[in-house]
């Protein structure tokens, strides 16, 4: 089925019937993360009165994240149009059947200039520009150093307790200390385990 014959069916479900069922049928097959062909397909079945519907209207409306617009295209409401966001990409441009590529056709319906950026972008020789100056990802900051450093508004009473039982007493030290100054009332306590963690460290 080429992506312009599957907009055809979806905008007039009333060309739906036996003929196009075994093309939906291997379009879900082999796209089965595509949405609105699911939906294409369980109308299909609906119109034929075929006895698949019953035990498929659970599994796509499953699949389907907007209720709603199945529920409208099941009822025959021609309104329904497929959504930009949940387009099967690559069954469209695939084609099945050669001709006009997909990505044409999604580009005519959708009106978006998503297609037509990226399109320029890889004519256009598809290079990126380096940041200029102190932008640079060059600059001497490891960002991922930077994720892994433990931020102090994590570190509790457990954390430390913790890094105690993984024997990085070092580091636990260091979460008693800001502990203690974030809890000021417990401070004899979390001095207590400080000295404790440090016996700990000698032995």
């Amino acid at each position: 089925m080429k992506a312009a014959e599957f907009f055809r069916l979806y905008g007039d479900t009333e060309r739906l019937g036996d003929a196009t069922l075994p093309a939906l049928k291997q379009m879900v097959g082999d796209f089965p993360w595509f949405r609105e062909g699911w939906m294409l397909y369980l109308k299909n079945l609906k119109l034929l009165n075929h006895p698949d519907y019953d035990l498929l209207l659970l599994t796509v409306a499953l699949r389907c994240n907007d209720r709603k617009r199945l529920k409208r295209l099941l009822e025959g409401n021609r309104n329904v149009y497929p959504q930009n966001s949940s387009f099967g990409g690559e069954y469209l441009a695939s084609d099945l059947g050669g001709g006009e590529t997909g990505s044409s056709v999604a580009g005519n319906q959708e009106g978006s200039g998503k297609l037509r950026l990226i399109e320029q972008f890889l004519e256009n020789g598809a290079t990126f520009q380096n940041l200029p100056g102190d932008a640079s990802p060059k600059s001497g900051i490891d960002l991922a150093e930077k994720a892994t450093e433990p931020n102090d508004e994590i570190i509790t009473l457990t954390f430390a307790e913790l890094l105690v039982s993984q024997s990085k007493y070092e580091e636990a030290i260091e979460a008693f200390n800001k502990l203690s100054l974030r809890i000021p009332g417990k401070s004899i306590y979390f001095a207590a385990r400080i000295e404790e963690v440090k016996k700990k460290m000698n032995h």
